[in-house]
């Protein structure tokens, strides 16, 4: 790819955009090592449709998650824009778009196509996958000069121990781009990933009996119809302490999901609770399931209660309701810097008009510089409001530790060999 085809000038870039443009090249390297044919689209199929089932059952949680957003998504763009969700391999899962007979848009919307590189060539969806960053595409930066007409932005899917587990892509054409189409792939990737961590987290143990109960890493509790704990596995005696024959009254309040079974003979699923340690005071978060459990072999009846600790889910949906309300927040302060930088440049052309045409002279020059100066600043204050909402998104880097330790280093050792 010589400087002749590529889109943007370099001296053009700010240092997220030339880093961008250099993971472009580095896919288009990759595409040229995978020998993708630059000047037609590729003749490629979808897997067999066994093989599709296959995988979208064994995404069915991010499948169904995912659902809501993208619906949500399709229609607040209004527009002829495509939302695909697809799996760790680049395999289109699902797809909200209108099939139209153009060959370019049907290999947009059928499920089952490989986008990958090496498939595909450059592309926001295989790029986004293949290095495991959000990406956008507009244009010429597709390596098959089929999709010089689209414009793209995709991000990749994590779950909550960092692995990718798919990909969130926004298609169109060309003419339909907006520089905001990757911070709403962003958004709307993210609140799915929150709600596959939720979605995860929201499993139960049905069966627990004798070995399989102690294993847990749940706290598990059998008590009798008359509310005494029976049985605690080794979570439970952890968390809740050594209660063996105690009575249910003795740990927990009348409230908790325990209680509340045993007193209205049914079981509970998902009951939330605020848990206090009696003794350190921690207080801890969990979600109930409670379960009657009739043992006919021995004619006794046992309640069965199973605690989740989601405190750390909880706290995930503070910080991601602060960051709502910081995102409101920067949109009116962008609204209200936007109402004023309308009249705040009508007052600085007409006092640079003044100026020329020396309107203020004499004592009253200093004080029209000193107006222009405080308009200046108040432009300034209103161009970091306007840009606010779309700060770009953070990356990571190394740091070069040696670098920075390196001249202190030689200082010592020079101090070292004048005294040796």
């Amino acid at each position: 790819m010589d400087e002749a085809t590529w889109p943007i000038p370099q001296a053009a870039l700010t240092l997220s955009e030339a880093e961008r443009q250099k993971k472009i090249r580095e896919a288009w390297e990759r595409s040229r090592r995978y020998g993708v044919p630059k000047d037609r689209l590729p003749n490629v199929s979808p897997v067999p449709p066994e093989e599709l089932a296959r995988r979208k059952a064994h995404n069915r949680i991010l499948l169904e998650v995912a659902q809501p957003f993208l619906d949500h998504l399709f229609e607040q763009i209004k527009t002829r824009f495509i939302v695909v969700i697809c799996d760790a391999d680049g395999i289109l899962l699902h797809c909200r778009g209108e099939r139209l007979p153009d060959p370019l848009l049907a290999h947009h919307t059928t499920e089952g196509l490989c986008w990958q590189e090496k498939v595909y060539g450059a592309n926001a969806l295989g790029t986004a996958l293949a290095t495991g960053e959000p990406m956008s595409m507009v244009g010429r930066e597709h390596y098959c000069e089929a999709f010089y007409d689209m414009t793209c932005a995709a991000t990749p899917l994590r779950d909550m121990e960092g692995r990718v587990i798919g990909g969130l892509a926004v298609a169109a054409y060309r003419e339909e781009h907006s520089p905001y189409l990757l911070g709403m792939v962003l958004s709307t990737g993210y609140a799915i990933e929150q709600a596959y961590l939720l979605k995860s987290q929201n499993l139960y143990v049905t069966h627990l009996f004798n070995e399989l109960v102690q294993v847990s890493d749940d706290p598990v509790l059998i008590c009798t119809e008359e509310g005494t704990i029976e049985s605690m596995n080794r979570a439970a005696r952890r968390k809740f302490g050594e209660h063996e024959g105690a009575s249910v009254d003795r740990i927990f309040s009348r409230h908790n999901a325990i209680a509340i079974s045993l007193r209205e003979q049914r079981s509970l699923r998902d009951f939330r609770e605020t848990f206090v340690h009696p003794v350190t005071g921690e207080a801890r978060e969990y979600l109930w399931d409670t379960f009657w459990l009739d043992v006919k072999a021995r004619g006794v009846r046992r309640l069965v209660a199973c605690a989740r600790d989601i405190t750390r889910v909880v706290e995930l949906e503070r910080a991601l309701k602060q960051m709502e309300r910081l995102s409101v927040m920067g949109r009116f302060s962008a609204q209200i810097a936007h109402e004023i930088r309308n009249p705040l440049a009508i007052i600085r052309l007409a006092m640079q008009m003044m100026k020329e045409k020396g309107v203020f002279v004499g004592p009253y020059e200093e004080k029209a510089n000193l107006i222009m100066n405080e308009l200046n600043r108040i432009t300034d204050l209103v161009q970091y409001f306007c840009k606010f909402p779309n700060r770009p998104y953070p990356s990571a880097a190394k740091a070069m530790w040696c670098s920075w330790c390196r001249r202190p280093a030689a200082c010592w050792k020079a101090k070292w060999s004048k005294r040796a």
